[in-house]
């Protein structure tokens, strides 16, 4: 089974490595994100040769609004913006992720438009697992896929509460 090693849709970001000569270092920067936390080493061993690396100067766009999502992002370092168009031309800042934290979650799982938009506010350095490669990662490794399945709902729900949390106070004001 071939497993892509650097996705179409990520334009713009320079390419910084994938595949078993570069997967210790993937391995690294796995274990430091969030989404990974308590991942046994064996197991990013695994996960790494799925996973590519990227990086991007502030401006990047790293994806839109309304465009097919195709990818989970794991911010390594720097800093991403995430914007809601209001649909009068307003965007408002929703979210400001920092390294360690994921991208996109939502994307990799329902493949739905994205619901947001995603700019790169300073040079950052980013991993990438496209829905592809997550599909393959579940025929190869289930119990891995499982586990990342799990932790990555564990992410949006975390997210959809805190969300709630908000639009009560917003309301209630």
């Amino acid at each position: 089974m071939q497993i892509t090693a650097a996705p179409h849709h990520v334009e713009g970001l320079r390419y910084a490595g994938s595949g078993k000569a570069f997967q210790d270092t993937l391995c690294e920067m796995l274990d430091e994100a969030e989404l990974f936390a308590g991942f046994e080493w064996d197991e990013l061993k695994k996960l790494a040769p799925f996973v590519t690396a990227h990086e991007a100067d502030a401006g990047h766009v790293l994806f839109a609004e309304g465009t097919p999502g195709a990818a989970l992002y794991v911010l390594v370092s720097g800093r991403v913006e995430t914007h809601k168009d209001d649909g009068s031309c307003h965007r408002a800042v929703i979210a400001v992720e920092s390294g360690g934290r994921s991208i996109g979650e939502m994307a990799l799982i329902d493949g739905e438009l994205r619901s947001a938009t995603c700019v790169v506010t300073e040079p950052s350095t980013l991993l990438c697992l496209t829905r592809d490669n997550f599909r393959k990662l579940g025929e190869l490794h289930p119990t891995l896929a499982l586990h990342l399945t799990l932790r990555i709902a564990r992410q949006i729900s975390r997210r959809l509460r805190a969300t709630s949390g908000q639009l009560v106070e917003y309301l209630g004001a």
